[in-house]
């Protein structure tokens, strides 16, 4: 190397073989490596030898009760190390990630199901160059580890003729998750069966990770606020809330209800308890609140700030840029919904948050985040509604001179001017 220098500290990098000199050398072949995964399939095992129920459910839900993951993860020791058999984990119950997935397999597979295990990797939002370059020019095995149970059900069709084809990607996930979710919806999995790549993908859309955020404000002419709130989330993330609040202790609920009321703001009381569905999909909780002094009221005039709305999306600082900017992918599909009731008469708007759409620099047409805003009147009472959606993507690296427009997106989303609704009472 000639004249090496320092770089810069700056935030926001890209993956560095994206923008640096990088002297790659790979012995590795996911072909082998296939082969060697091959040897992980276990032999059927009659679930009902141990008293399990054999539905596909059942099985599942068996294995999330009874049987503990523990030792170490799968890089840690050799992989004929993870070899233990399905029978030995049923007795001690436990087993590290891949015991547990080869005995969901072998279950399965004895309770009549075509299962077998391959390997994800958790890249639904990573960058497709480095991805494409882990894949097939420099072969990176360490990125297809998160071994998971493939099951294909057929339904219909008559003997081997006809029907439809369901497959499921089963983990480690808990009892309380919903069948066909999965948590590497959209990565990339490594099929030992053919030493190829796939997509994992959830077993219906509406299974995909999503989540719902809704807001109501009801402003009074003295300023206090009657607060609705309601969270909707979809996919595999319903497993852990649904689990979280079935087996929340009532004083831990308690003081995790005032915490989500301080969120709002610290002088927010209850008027509706938390409810939560534990059983419905998607998993909803829900409660209401009373905010004396939450609105500004001056004269003929009040002002609201929308709370949680103003956030910046870049954690870019300083003035100038040396380097490539590296921007995050994300997982989840997010919609945060806002309304804001004013009192009768209060329909002359002053100011307003303006709709914002940030997209992707080097590719317009993806959308990253939105917000609109609308306005209606009904019966001289004025509704402000702001609904902000941040959409999956995956990471991108953008040039340096790209900066100062990655500033101005955050002074326009994170601005108090932007989430601050004025309004005036109409003049009679």
């Amino acid at each position: 190397m000639k004249n090496p220098r320092l770089l810069p500290d700056e935030k926001m990098l890209p993956p560095g073989v994206l923008w640096r000199d990088v002297f790659t050398i790979s012995s590795n072949s996911f072909a082998s490596v296939a082969a060697q995964y091959r040897t992980l399939d276990p032999e059927p095992v009659d679930p009902k030898d141990y008293d399990i129920p054999t539905g596909l459910v059942e099985i599942r839900d068996w294995m999330a009760r009874h049987i503990r993951r523990v030792g170490p993860s799968f890089g840690e020791i050799r992989l004929e190390d993870h070899v233990v058999a399905p029978e030995v984990v049923l007795k001690e119950r436990y087993a590290t990630r891949i015991g547990y997935i080869r005995t969901l397999c072998a279950l399965l597979k004895g309770a009549g199901y075509d299962a077998d295990i391959v390997f994800a990797g958790d890249t639904a939002d990573s960058s497709m160059a480095v991805l494409m370059r882990d894949m097939y020019e420099f072969p990176n095995v360490s990125r297809f580890f998160y071994a998971l149970c493939r099951v294909k059900v057929k339904k219909g069709g008559f003997l081997w003729w006809g029907g439809e084809t369901t497959t499921y990607f089963l983990g480690t996930e808990n009892e309380y998750t919903p069948l066909g979710a999965t948590a590497y919806d959209r990565s990339m999995f490594l099929d030992p069966a053919t030493g190829g790549f796939g997509t994992i993908a959830a077993s219906s859309g509406d299974l995909s990770d999503c989540e719902v955020e809704t807001l109501s404000f009801s402003i009074r002419e003295n300023g206090a606020v009657d607060i609705d709130f309601s969270l909707e989330q979809y996919g595999a993330a319903v497993g852990p809330a649904r689990k979280r609040y079935a087996e929340m202790l009532p004083e831990i609920r308690s003081r995790h209800f005032q915490q989500m009321l301080g969120k709002i703001a610290q002088s927010a009381s209850a008027t509706r308890e938390l409810v939560t569905d534990t059983e419905g999909y998607p998993f909803s909780l829900s409660f209401s609140a009373f905010v004396p002094a939450m609105a500004v009221v001056s004269g003929d005039a009040i002002s609201f700030e929308v709370p949680q709305l103003a956030a910046h999306p870049f954690g870019v600082t300083g003035t100038v840029r040396e380097l490539p900017i590296g921007v995050d992918g994300e997982e989840t599909f997010e919609t945060s919904r806002y309304r804001v009731v004013f009192p009768k008469g209060y329909t002359e708007v002053e100011s307003l948050p303006e709709s914002l759409e940030i997209r992707n620099p080097a590719n317009p047409g993806e959308l990253w985040s939105g917000t609109v805003v609308t306005l209606e009147v009904k019966d001289d009472v004025l509704s402000v509604d702001i609904v902000v959606t941040h959409h999956t993507r995956r990471e991108a690296m953008l040039p340096a001179e790209y900066l100062a427009m990655l500033k101005e997106w955050n002074r326009l989303a994170g601005s108090k001017a932007n989430s601050t609704i004025v309004v005036r009472r109409r003049g009679i």
